[in-house]
């Protein structure tokens, strides 16, 4: 639902009359984006909450490295919160793994 928003959200930073005067209704496009913009956050805090500070900081740091198009910075701002995540993941996996012991290596 968000990725068919981008046009909109494009037109958007526009200021409002010329949102208008492309077609947008502005109001009800601001209302539509921020419940999906709720609803997403809301699944994404719900699943991961204690790495949801990664929802924050990716959109942030996306808009920094590629400007505001929406249309690269949805897709960018998704592989930027993912990266972080997979490499923790893989440094839990591997550096810190549990070891296990035989209870011959106890022993002595």
């Amino acid at each position: 639902m968000a990725w068919i928003q981008v046009r909109k959200l494009d037109i958007l930073q526009l200021m409002d009359d010329i949102s208008v005067n492309l077609g947008v209704k502005v109001e009800r496009s601001r209302l539509w984006i921020g419940l999906i913009n709720v609803c997403l956050a809301a699944v994404a805090v719900s699943i991961v909450v204690t790495i949801g500070f990664i929802g924050l900081i990716a959109p942030h740091a996306s808009r920094l490295l590629i400007g505001p198009r929406h249309h690269k910075l949805v897709p960018v701002s998704k592989l930027l919160g993912a990266f972080p995540l997979v490499a923790a993941d893989l440094i839990g996996r591997t550096v810190f793994a549990p070891r296990k012991y035989h209870q011959d290596s106890l022993s002595s």
